[in-house]
């Protein structure tokens, strides 16, 4: 079995908190969340003792894809030494940049 996207750990934890808010219990929480979401109870439990320390509901994260691009070899060493130092993701870091550039 394969580990949760990001998007899908956001909306069962999000479920989780909603849960919450209109049960009486944790357990039944977490048992509604085991059914609805096709998760173990164990598993369930977890979202739900997560959503527990949550304020309010999370944003969710935009999908990714992949998007391939050619660039000049120092142009991409000079990125790869930025996102280090930043510690950062070169993903992210690209992010920020195109998203600057196009506002």
């Amino acid at each position: 079995m394969s580990r949760a996207t990001q998007i899908q750990h956001t909306k069962r934890l999000n479920r989780a908190i909603q849960l919450l808010a209109e049960l009486e219990s944790p357990s039944q929480a977490a048992a509604q969340l085991a059914r609805s979401g096709r998760l173990s109870l164990r598993q369930a439990y977890r979202y739900v003792q997560r959503a527990q320390t949550c304020a309010a509901s999370l944003p969710v994260p935009a999908a990714k894809d992949v998007f391939t691009i050619k660039l000049p070899r120092d142009l991409i060493a000079r990125t790869r030494q930025r996102a280090r130092r930043q510690r950062q993701a070169i993903s992210g870091l690209v992010s920020q940049a195109l998203e600057a550039f196009l506002q």
